[in-house]
């Protein structure tokens, strides 16, 4: 089982929810998928579960708190809960979240409320409170009013031992997944948008308006600078653990091409250098200095 059977379940839980049908069945079978890829999970869980795996060592993974910042549709929290990590929290700005914590409740008999519409500002948590806070390629749809307090109240609800996870794609990534396209976004920005707006459907435009928001890298340095003791960039090292593309959205060829030459004996050092200023920024942070070196060995 991989990725596509995965999301062949998700689909009948979202079923589920949205009829209000019992989850019973659909949840097992989901389960079932999820537990197949425990030893090769997809490529964008594989660092959300070491690190997991790592808390998880310290104390029951049932006990872990884990936020799921902008969690949309859940599916990272879901697959999850499936391995057996049952402190699962949610917020995004789209509703719908309802059924979820149904889910919760007739599976796991927490009538807790997890999942959570917010207003892009305020989190609904109190300080220190999550061992893990993820979010993955959402800071790109977080719009310039909501930046600052988005890292800033990340970093207030994550515990001071606690691991704030990032994967962020930036301007300086030639090709953009959202928009399909090559190196408009290096445009000054007034003029990349009049160009997207040419080369893009209509039905998109609204979407470029209010939800896509690409920033420089040395944005997201600068804020993990400004609200943790220690980050580490890990995107060399997705640069070259990334050997699987069933699922890939992006360019397979040029990736698969890429990861080659880092691989290379001596010469794949400075290739990697090269390669990574370009690519997606993954990054772990901490609000206690020194925590990193004890989870994270070069």
């Amino acid at each position: 089982m991989g990725w596509p059977e995965i999301q062949a379940s998700y689909k009948e839980l979202a079923t589920a929810r949205n009829g209000g049908a019992p989850f019973s069945r659909t949840w097992a079978q989901y389960r079932d998928a999820v537990l197949a890829t425990r030893q090769k999970p997809p490529y964008h869980l594989e660092m959300p579960l070491r690190i997991l795996d790592r808390l998880s060592a310290q104390r029951p993974a049932a006990d872990i708190r884990i936020l799921d910042y902008g969690c949309g549709g859940a599916s990272t929290l879901l697959y999850m809960l499936a391995l057996g990590y049952r402190g699962i929290h949610g917020v995004d700005i789209d509703g719908g979240h309802e059924g979820w914590n149904r889910l919760l409740l007739e599976e796991f008999g927490i009538a807790e409320q997890r999942f959570f519409t917010y207003d892009g500002i305020n989190l609904p948590f109190e300080s220190g409170l999550f061992d893990l806070v993820t979010s993955e390629e959402v800071v790109e749809h977080v719009p310039p009013s909501a930046i600052d307090a988005y890292y800033a109240n990340g970093a207030r609800v994550l515990k001071p031992d606690g691991i704030a996870y990032f994967t962020v794609p930036h301007r300086l990534v030639p090709y953009d997944s959202h928009t399909r396209t090559w190196l408009i976004h290096y445009l000054p920005h007034s003029l990349s948008r009049a160009l997207l707006r040419v080369v893009t459907p209509a039905s998109q435009q609204s979407f470029l308006d209010h939800h896509l928001f690409l920033r420089w890298p040395w944005f997201h340095r600068r804020q993990l600078a400004a609200h943790y003791a220690e980050s580490r960039d890990l995107t060399r090292e997705r640069l070259l653990n990334l050997v699987r593309f069933d699922y890939y959205d992006g360019p397979r060829g040029l990736r698969q091409v890429l990861g080659n030459l880092a691989r290379l004996p001596v010469a794949g050092t400075l290739a990697a250098r090269l390669i990574e200023p370009f690519l997606l920024r993954q990054t772990v942070s901490s609000k206690e200095a020194g925590r990193l070196q004890t989870m994270f060995v070069s």
